[in-house]
């Protein structure tokens, strides 16, 4: 079975902007409710960045 999971993206409207960002994380039996919350904050932030035009600083 092929299977595709969208985890972070951004989406512009018809006027480009502003964009709207989304971002999620694959949630398994063990997953730590803390750390998935982190690690999509932080996907959302590197997506933010790129869209200011920043450099992201190595994260997700």
């Amino acid at each position: 079975m092929d299977l595709n999971l969208l985890i972070r993206s951004a989406f512009f409207g018809p006027g480009r902007s502003p964009a709207c960002v989304y971002a999620g994380a694959g949630i398994v039996e063990d997953s730590r409710p803390a750390r998935e919350w982190a690690e999509v904050q932080s996907k959302a932030a590197v997506l933010l960045e790129a869209l200011q035009g920043r450099r992201s600083r190595g994260r997700a």
